[in-house]
C-alpha cells in the first residue's frame, strides 16, 4: 500500500489487478487509470494489465446499459434519453430515433431538440417530428394544473418572505 501511495507503477498496476481479481471492476478502473500510460507500456511486456482495463471498461458499459434499460422501463425519460444515446453512438440509429421520439412523448426536451437536429439532417420526416412535437407538448401540459400553479406560487411567496428576512433581519 506504501508503494501505491508514492505512485510505483509497478504497486498501482498489482493493485488493479487484485481489485480486478476481486471483482471491484470500478475500483480497479480508477486505479489504473492513475497510471495509464505506465498500463500501455508494461502491454508491450507483460500483456494482462491492458486486457484487465478493457475487460473493466467493457463491464462498467454493460452494467451503465442494463441500468438505463431497467429505468427507462420504469418509466424515466431521461434514462429512455440516455439509452437513446448509446444506441445512436453504437451505430443503431432507428432505434435511438425511436428512444428519442418516446422520450419526447415524455415530456423530456433533450430528446426533443436532437430529433429537431435529425430533421433538419433529414434523418426523421416532417410528420415524425410534428408528432414527436405533439406528444411532447401534450405532456408538458398534462405536468400543468391548478393546485401545482397554486402551490408553486405559495413556495415562491414563502422564498420571497425567506430572502426578505435575511435581508432585513429583525433589529431589536
Amino acid at each position: 500500500m506504501r508503494r501505491v501511495e508514492k505512485n510505483d507503477p509497478d504497486a498501482i498496476c498489482e493493485m488493479g489487478t487484485r481489485c480486478y481479481a476481486v471483482d471491484d471492476y470500478a475500483g480497479a478502473l480508477s486505479i489504473l487509470q492513475r497510471q495509464l500510460h505506465w498500463v500501455v507500456r508494461k502491454h508491450i511486456i507483460n500483456y494482462p494489465p491492458c486486457i484487465i482495463m478493457e475487460q473493466v471498461l467493457r463491464r462498467i458499459g454493460k452494467k451503465e446499459v442494463y441500468h438505463l434499460e431497467e429505468a427507462t422501463l420504469k418509466g424515466h425519460p431521461k434514462a429512455r434519453h440516455n439509452l437513446a444515446c448509446d444506441e445512436h453512438d453504437h451505430g443503431s440509429v432507428d432505434k435511438a430515433i425511436k428512444h428519442f421520439i418516446i422520450a419526447a412523448g415524455q415530456g423530456y426536451e433533450g430528446s426533443l431538440e436532437l430529433l429537431k437536429e435529425f430533421y433538419q439532417e433529414g434523418k426523421i420526416r416532417k410528420e415524425v417530428l410534428a408528432s414527436a412535437l405533439r406528444a411532447y407538448q401534450a405532456a408538458v401540459d398534462a405536468t400543468k394544473s391548478r393546485q401545482r400553479q397554486a402551490i408553486e406560487g405559495d413556495l415562491m411567496h414563502r422564498a420571497m418572505l425567506a430572502e426578505l428576512v435575511r435581508t432585513y433581519p429583525n433589529r431589536e
